[in-house]
């Protein structure tokens, strides 16, 4: 994350990687190089746009904020501008016109920093009136101001306590013009560093580069030509409008005080400004500083800031601009050279005065020496790289300065803070090609002897080597394999010439043609040798493949299965007719003893059969008479048990009336228990009507109504008795009644039943008689089904013997198989008897 705003972009797609950049850059080591790509380090970037002006690829640009700027005022936020003195060398004869353009857009003034610079130069002479320093150092210029806060804080006491022209002008704006102090600021800029001063004092909202405005009027096709002058709205400056320009503050302080320029030392422009101010701490202590230093970034001062369009100019066409209107604002206040000098000089101090106050443009700074992470290494670190550059003796320091860096050393530091990489070194990149041309000629004589050796290869000698040069030696490991890949399948080509066919051909690849070839070879000897074995083990229905008119070999093994197939299919045609026939007559004879041990089994079962339901006829025909009998004894005991049931049916008839009689009993008893509570109550009054006299009387009456009470208590609980008591002599009562019906139909049932097993027992003892002539005829038919059996036996073994002969024959044949499919027990062979 940084701390400080981006000034400059890198556009990377158009970075080359060229270290122009850094070259032109005062610090170095702001820019990262460690790819393909420079990048910045913003915390430790200054701000001076060197490397905008040094790129020639467009790869750097000044950060700009002319689009939020052109947004805002077309939404009405209400702004003003603030334009500084450059603006008459970027924009020549129209500067106020650009006034004109702003307005018409909804700027709502335009105020100029030259006046903002008079304001400057009092603050300056008045700091060093009252305080006499050693030496002020002018700040008008962000990048330096960036450059003592980051690298030299030691010179921060001596950086002028006051604030820049741009926000000496915004200041009072804000101070002496009520009307705009709530507007936003829009700051019409040569400088791209000027936002980090905004962003330091917190005045200013957009930083817009004069050339993102030509660029913006080039792309819309906008003349300033057509636009009216338009004045600014603070007082006209005097000589300050020279301060963009080198010296202009010398210049400007000389009408204040023209005995301090001999004290005034002017400086500018990259390769002279850091150089000084490095050295600048030493001179002070030793007393030999100027009072002020008058110094910018820029060789032309901000007038070829890296936000115009003058970075390349010529610095006399520059110059004449800005003192041409020096000349005619200093004529201005002369009014047409009537005034003396020293009086118009009066007239500029009093308007001076007039938006001056002592501390009201008063500024302090940071030290960011903590954003400068740069790493001084060791000597045995510094020699640690320079071995890495492979710069081993002092010549080979050449401090070329084609990385950016201007030494080795500088180089070697940039490495040793991963801000670079040794590639990125002249010598170190011409050594490494050097080595790789001496390697790349000793390469070319290595490669011209093994040509020679693949040449004797390729003439069928294989008596050469070719020698390994390194691990990384990838064609010498692939010409030892080859060679050894030619020896392998020579050796292989005269093993199988001598008829070794088990051997492994390794194909290294589909494009291997020629171990594709041996391993084709042996396996089509493999295949052939397979099939003359198959022929020799009695299969005779091999494919053979033949390859062509030439395949002699192919040809003779096919004939001689062809003939020896013929052969086998006649004898295996006759064989195959004997064994039909045999095989007719066998089946005919095992069908005849088959039937007749059939018939002769099933007249034995049917024999065994009528022999087991003659016994079970008699057993059926002993058990229904004893069935009868037991029939018998039932009848005359369920006839016996129906009296039974008649007495038990009077009896519960019986019970059920002298319930009847006791229940009426009860309530007769309930009665005279109510009636005698009734007398004893109405005895108990007449007591109590009598007095004393009656007090024996009652307490019999009480008594007796006592006893009434236990005689009404227990009636009702011997009715309570008798009720449940009746509930079950009804129930039994009913059951008697089913059990009787029952009772009765059981005597039916067994009426019936007796009836049925005197039938039985007639009917068993007929079936006895028929089964027992029956067995009678199944003995005869037996003794002749046993006789006829016995005969085709005879027969069957006579045919047996015929078919065993004609086995033994398919046996033979069958060891020949005819068919491509190995299926020899199929259709082709004859049927094998079992």
């Amino acid at each position: 994350m940084s701390f400080l705003p981006e000034v400059v972009k890198v556009i990377e797609e158009n970075c080359t990687n060229c270290h122009s950049c850094i070259k032109a850059c005062p610090v170095k080591y702001c820019n990262i190089a460690e790819d393909n790509v420079v990048r910045i380090n913003h915390d430790q970037c200054i701000g001076c746009g060197s490397c905008i002006k040094a790129c020639t690829h467009n790869a750097r640009v000044g950060v700009d904020d002319l689009s939020a700027f052109l947004s805002d005022v077309s939404s009405g936020v209400p702004i003003v501008a603030v334009v500084a003195p450059a603006v008459a060398a970027t924009f020549p004869g129209d500067y106020l016109r650009l006034n004109g353009w702003l307005k018409s857009i909804g700027v709502k003034a335009s105020f100029d920093v030259s006046f903002g610079a008079e304001l400057t130069v009092r603050t300056y002479l008045d700091h060093i009136k009252k305080n006499n320093p050693k030496c002020v150092i002018a700040q008008p210029c962000p990048a330096l101001v960036s450059y003592m806060e980051i690298y030299h804080p030691e010179l921060l006491e001596y950086l002028a306590p006051a604030d820049s022209p741009m926000l000496h002008a915004m200041k009072m704006i804000k101070r002496y013009y009520a009307e705009y102090s709530r507007c936003k600021m829009v700051v019409i800029s040569p400088c791209v560093a000027k936002k980090r001063e905004f962003v330091d004092t917190g005045f200013g909202d957009y930083n817009v580069t004069m050339s993102a405005l030509k660029e913006y009027f080039k792309d819309k096709g906008i003349s300033l030509r057509s636009f009216a002058e338009e004045k600014y709205a603070n007082p006209p400056a005097e000589r300050a409008v020279l301060f963009s320009s080198p010296g202009g503050l010398m210049r400007t302080v000389e009408r204040w005080n023209p005995a301090l320029r001999e004290k005034i030392r002017k400086i500018e422009g990259g390769e002279h400004i850091y150089h000084y101010l490095d050295g600048l701490k030493k001179n002070i202590d030793k007393g030999i500083a100027p009072v002020l230093v008058d110094c910018l970034n820029c060789d032309l001062g901000c007038n070829g800031g890296p936000g115009t369009d003058n970075i390349h100019a010529n610095p006399d066409e520059v110059e004449a601009l800005i003192e041409e209107r020096s000349r005619k604002m200093v004529a201005d206040y002369k009014k047409n050279g009537i005034l003396p000098t020293a009086l118009s000089r009066k007239l500029v101090e009093r308007k001076i005065a007039k938006y001056w106050e002592p501390g009201l443009y008063g500024r302090k700074y940071q030290n960011r020496s903590s954003y400068n992470k740069i790493r001084r290494p060791s000597e045995r670190e510094l020699n640690e790289i320079f071995h890495d550059m492979k710069k081993f003796k002092p010549e080979d320091h050449l401090n070329c300065g084609a990385c950016g860096y201007g030494s080795c050393k500088r180089m070697a530091t940039a490495i040793f803070n991963g801000l670079n990489r040794k590639e990125n070194c002249y010598k170190y990149t011409q050594d490494i090609i050097k080595a790789e041309h001496e390697e790349s000629i000793k390469n070319v004589a290595i490669l011209e002897e093994r040509i020679k050796g693949v040449e004797q290869v390729a003439a069928g000698n294989f008596n050469v080597s070719f020698d390994v040069k390194s691990s990384d030696d990838t064609l010498g490991r692939a010409l030892v394999q080859m060679l050894e890949q030619f020896k392998k399948r020579v050796d292989l080509a005269k093993s199988i010439a001598h008829g070794n066919i088990n051997v492994n051909v390794e194909v290294i690849s589909a494009d291997d043609e020629l171990g594709n070839a041996l391993a084709e070879m042996v396996k089509s000897l493999k295949a052939r040798i397979g099939i003359l074995n198959a022929v020799a083990g009695g299969n005779l229905g091999q494919n053979v493949e033949v390859y062509g008119d030439q395949d002699h070999f192919g040809h003779a093994i096919a004939e001689m299965v062809l003939n020896l197939k013929s052969l086998v299919t006649q004898v295996e045609c006759s064989s195959s007719r004997i064994g039909d026939m045999t095989l007719k007559l066998c089946d005919a004879n095992q069908q005849l003893a088959s039937g007749t041990s059939t018939q002769a089994a099933a007249l034995e079962q049917i024999a065994a059969s009528n022999t087991e339901i003659t016994q079970q006829a008699a057993n059926n025909a002993e058990r229904a008479r004893q069935a009868e009998k037991v029939a018998a004894d039932t009848d005359a005991s369920a006839k016996s048990g129906q009296k039974d049931i008649d007495n038990l049916l009077k009896a519960m008839e019986d019970i059920k009336e002298v319930s009847r009689k006791i229940d009426n009993i009860l309530k007769m008893m309930d009665d005279i228990a109510f009636q005698t509570n009734l007398l004893a109550l109405n005895a108990a009054v007449e007591a109590a009507r009598a007095g004393a006299a009656g007090k024996g009387f009652a307490v019999v009456a009480n008594e007796v109504r006592n006893l009434a009470t236990r005689s009404a208590k227990a009636a009702q609980e011997s009715q309570q008795l008798i009720d449940e008591e009746n509930v079950k002599v009804k129930w039994g009562f009913d059951c008697s009644h089913k059990l009787a019906e029952s009772f009765k139909s059981i005597a039916e049932n067994i009426d019936e039943i007796t009836v049925s097993l005197g039938q039985i027992s007639s009917n068993s003892s007929e079936q006895e008689q028929g089964i027992k002539e029956i067995n009678r005829g199944l003995t005869q038919i037996e003794e002749i089904t046993q006789t006829t059996s016995s005969q085709a036996t005879e027969t069957e073994e006579i045919t047996k013997e015929m078919g065993m002969e004609v086995s033994d024959l398919n046996t033979h044949i069958s060891q020949f198989i005819l068919d491509h499919d190995n299926r020899g027990d199929s259709h082709n062979r004859p049927r094998m008897l079992q």
